[in-house]
């Protein structure tokens, strides 16, 4: 598409009459820009009366641009006069980009409404995602993603699990980030392995061929922003492009007392969270990034190659506190509700009380998607996930004394266990379908991951849950 040089030089013109300098009224030139695209004024030259219009009368213009409803959007003008400003706007757009449906999407468009100053790219090249999960069959006729978290095992015993898991037609595995597997209160075995989460990311990705691989989830604190997305590309292209980026802001603090990593408190973590996710995304769209946080900071800085998934790939978030749903909501496409353990450092039977009922878990879910709105992302773009523990019985009757012996165990009552949304799944394959069934409608999860090693599985397990379970959700 050629550049039509009338339109830069008349933004350019009317730029210097009026004085206006991009860096310090940002919002002052998106508005002129929806105007120009709402009115389709991509074809002839911009009157300094036109754009002193624009100034006075397209902030509903504006509004509309950036609604995540609206499809009218002309997006080939609005890439010429993008590019036209670009290096005003610190805003880098392809025209081809801007042409391909994913470019509409809220979270691209939120990027232009927010006039952040680190380049961001807006819009991709049409270039899809993986092919779908591939326990969304129609067969099942349901859209929820199945997957395994396989923590403390070794590489051998990994790659074994997950071929098997693949080809029970599992849709994801995934590895913790811990230098301590912590339980309740602090207790841990010394003992207990953990290798590097994107080693044994690798040594899984390179023996299957399908199945999605990512982590719930990698700490923040423990890698600068720029070496994380540097691995998750690295593992974005061992993959095959099938890389889930999941992501946290770290929690265990015996880890960092261990190791002398700082531990700021909760709200800085999620400051930081949310800075390593902007410098992430735009190295990895960009040529070149620049930022300037409170806690991180880059230079014209570079990362090649680029992720396999355009413009990256799927994101992750895991927590249940304010802090972190509001991230998720900016940027997340899915969220894993979890205890908040983020603010005391450690789990406790009192965290899992405070979200182990349904009603609760509702309200979080609908928080998450309160924000979403806000921030102009469409909430069901955004994938409620469960970590799971499955026990499965023969019969009612020993699903309902399994149930009484972890109710003392935990302190917990049988049928708030029994009815939790994450944790343990205990009862007949029946029950567990009606459970699974509830929350899909009841809490809009979508997806659900076995927690294997709690639940002590093997390819027999997996085996069953597959075909008496997930088949007849």
């Amino acid at each position: 598409m050629k550049r039509r040089k009338h339109v830069g030089s008349s933004f350019d013109k009317w730029l210097e009459e009026e004085g206006i300098r991009a860096e310090v009224d940002a919002a002052a030139l998106k508005t002129v820009l929806a105007w120009h695209v709402e009115q389709g004024m991509g074809e002839r030259k911009l009157s300094k009366s036109d754009m002193a219009r624009a100034m006075r009368t397209s902030r509903a213009a504006l509004d509309r641009l950036l609604d995540p409803k609206n499809e009218s959007v002309t997006l080939r003008t609005m890439a010429r006069a993008a590019r036209a400003l670009g290096k005003r706007l610190r805003l880098e757009l392809s025209a081809e980009a801007c042409l391909s449906p994913m470019a509409k999407s809220p979270r691209r468009r939120t990027k232009l409404a927010e006039g952040r100053t680190v380049k961001v790219k807006v819009g991709r090249k049409a270039t899809s995602r993986p092919a779908q999960p591939n326990c969304q069959s129609e067969e099942r006729g349901t859209s929820m993603e199945f997957g395994i978290i396989l923590p403390g095992l070794d590489a051998s015993r990994c790659r074994d699990l997950a071929q098997a898991a693949e080809g029970l037609g599992y849709d994801l595995i995934t590895f913790p980030d811990h230098l301590v597997q912590e339980g309740y209160d602090g207790q841990y075995d010394p003992h207990s392995l953990l290798y590097d989460p994107f080693a044994i990311a690798a040594t899984v990705a390179d023996a299957t061929k399908k199945i999605r691989i990512g982590h719930l989830v990698l700490c923040n604190l423990f890698r600068h922003p720029a070496i994380m997305a540097q691995s998750l590309v690295t593992l974005d292209h061992i993959s095959g492009g099938r890389v889930v980026v999941g992501l946290g802001a770290g929690w265990t603090e015996t880890e960092f007392q261990m190791t002398g990593i700082p531990f700021p408190s909760i709200g800085e973590r999620l400051e930081m969270l949310d800075e390593a996710i902007q410098c992430m995304l735009s190295l990895w769209s960009n040529e070149r990034t620049s930022f300037e946080g409170r806690h991180y900071r880059l230079h014209d800085a570079i990362l090649w190659p680029k992720p396999v998934q355009k413009p990256y790939p799927p994101i992750l978030l895991g927590g249940s506190g304010n802090g972190l749903l509001r991230i998720a909501a900016k940027y997340a496409d899915y969220v894993n509700i979890a205890p908040p353990v983020g603010k005391r450092g450690r789990l406790s039977i009192e965290d899992v009380k405070r979200v182990a009922s349904c009603a609760t878990f509702r309200e979080r879910v609908n928080f998450v998607h309160q924000e979403a709105r806000r921030v102009r992302r469409d909430p069901q773009a955004i994938r409620i996930s469960a970590i799971v523990t499955p026990t499965i019985t023969d019969s009612a009757a020993v699903a309902q004394q399994t149930l009484e012996r972890l109710s003392q165990q935990l302190n917990l009552s049988p049928d708030t266990i029994f009815g939790a949304p994450f944790g343990v799944m205990v009862g007949t394959p029946e029950q567990c379908v009606v459970k699974l069934r509830r929350f899909a409608k009841e809490l809009n999860i979508s997806q659900v991951v076995f927690h294997a090693r709690l639940a002590g599985i093997d390819e027999k397990l997996m085996r069953r849950l597959r075909e008496e379970i997930i088949a007849h959700v």
